[in-house]
């Protein structure tokens, strides 16, 4: 994560928003409005004189299709989107704290979490802005470790049939086929041998040798979640990623802005909560 980033969180995680959505709506004579209908509403960025104006109707879903011309589940543009519970509250450079509703991607947010989305490679990165420290060999806070989720997109890709591969060729060997013969002169030797007549051969093909090379399954495409822990050396001032409790690639040295991200995300390390793993 770059420095800018993490100069933002301070101001970013002070950012709240003290409406709340009730657990229902109840109107008299028009009855109760379903939560999870409503929510499903609220995540695609439905506005709050929408919302509300729909909420006495008896058909809240068919109020808000008539309104917007959509339907749940279409994914509406996402940025700086209001929702009943108030706008997502935006750095400059477009970090987020992620309220409930679908990101650019049409995932599920991750709420709570700080992300931005990264147009240049269609991808929504999530970051917890609460880090923990991994005790390893003895050193209580040494390493910490930040939780994070990318959203990007599956380009599909088409299977490709099996197939035979020749190892070795077919193989023709002839020999000839005979008919009777004659005696002839030896030469010097002075005696006579005797010399087959060739009336034509008995050619044999062997076929040649195959090996099956096995076709690879297609992959669909769509957007797709992938989870991963950082973790940072916060002596050697270096950092690893971590897939699934095992380590993905190499640790690599942090250098320039991101050596000072890390300083910063490492202080007052000693008082994180404690997250146990295996490095």
């Amino acid at each position: 994560m770059l420095f800018s980033v993490l100069l933002l969180l301070p101001s970013i995680a002070g950012f709240t928003d003290s409406t709340q959505v009730k657990s229902a709506f109840v109107y008299p004579s028009q009855g109760v409005v379903r939560q999870a209908e409503m929510s499903e509403w609220v995540a695609q960025g439905v506005s709050k004189d929408i919302h509300e104006r729909c909420l006495a109707a008896k058909d809240y879903s068919g109020c808000i299709q008539s309104n917007t011309g959509q339907s749940p589940g279409v994914s509406w543009p996402t940025k700086n989107s209001a929702s009943i519970l108030g706008r997502e509250k935006c750095s400059d450079s477009g970090v987020c704290i992620a309220q409930s509703g679908q990101d650019q991607l049409g995932l599920a947010k991750v709420v709570g979490w700080s992300y931005r989305y990264n147009p240049s490679n269609n991808t929504v990165n999530y970051w917890n802005p609460e880090a923990k420290r991994v005790p390893h060999k003895g050193q209580p806070a040494r390493y910490i470790a930040e939780n994070n989720v990318q959203h990007y997109y599956q380009q599909p890709v088409a299977a490709t049939p099996g197939y035979y591969r020749e190892t070795s060729p077919a193989k023709t060997t002839c020999t000839p086929t005979y008919s009777g013969g004659n005696w002839v002169n030896g030469g010097s030797s002075g005696h006579s041998i005797y010399k087959k007549s060739i009336s034509g051969q008995t050619c044999t093909t062997s076929s040649p040798t195959k090996v099956w090379v096995a076709g690879t399954p297609g992959t669909a495409g769509g957007p797709r979640r992938y989870s991963y822990v950082e973790i940072i050396d916060c002596q050697d001032l270096t950092h690893a990623t971590y897939h699934q409790g095992r380590l993905r690639g190499n640790w690599s040295k942090y250098v320039g802005d991101d050596a000072q991200y890390a300083r910063n995300r490492c202080s007052n390390r000693a008082n994180f909560k404690v997250k146990t793993m295996k490095l």
